[in-house]
């Protein structure tokens, strides 16, 4: 995620000089903060098998923010970022995929998150969160029940009570108008939305 992040601040870096430094800085940062004793990795994109083993091991959760790396592959060039850079950047956004493979290899639990700033105007935007569904699904290797899973129950962590429909629960629901473990698209088609269990669109 930080490559993209650096892309967009800064359009003519030469991502070919970066990544080699990233990878490494990335590896020890992700290295120290298990060793530290956190529960959740954010991005991951550059993550070993070691590391993905490690936080099997340790029950650490993965959010893997496809949405941002996505944007910013899909809008780089319009934003002034150099060929080449898009095409390293396509590496990454590629690695992030297979981290998912890993990680859904070992039972690591991945989780449902976008990373994005601020309103985009874009295909990937705020209001539009389910595309992160979208994106675990058609190109992370989720099947739709597993990736649904990410952003509901997966999300069950100790003192939220989030992501179930369960006594005591916060009671944040919606109803869909199709079917998403046929069509993982449907998510998207929102229908009644429930918020602390008080209907908010019917």
């Amino acid at each position: 995620g930080y490559s993209a992040g650096f892309l967009y601040e800064f359009p003519g870096l030469d991502l070919l000089k970066v990544i080699p430094v990233l990878r490494k800085m990335l590896y020890a940062i992700i290295r120290n903060a298990i060793e530290g004793g956190v529960k959740f990795i954010e991005h991951g994109t550059l993550a070993s098998e070691d590391t993905i083993k490690m936080m099997a091991e340790r029950k650490i959760s993965l959010t893997p923010t496809l949405s941002i790396m996505e944007l910013i592959h899909n809008n780089g060039k319009a934003a002034g970022l150099k060929s080449e850079n898009l095409e390293k950047l396509k590496m990454i956004r590629d690695r992030g995929r297979d981290v998912i493979g890993m990680a859904r290899k070992y039972g690591v639990n991945i989780m449902t998150g976008t990373d994005l700033l601020g309103v985009t105007d874009m295909d990937i935007d705020f209001g539009k969160n389910w595309m992160e569904i979208v994106l675990l699904s058609e190109t992370g290797g989720l099947t739709p029940l597993e990736a649904l899973q990410a952003s509901t129950g997966n999300c069950d962590v100790p003192g939220k009570k989030i992501g179930r429909i369960m006594p005591g629960y916060g009671a944040d629901i919606i109803s869909l108008k199709g079917n998403p473990l046929e069509s993982i698209r449907d998510v998207s088609r929102t229908g009644m939305v429930m918020k602390s269990g008080k209907i908010v669109k019917s």
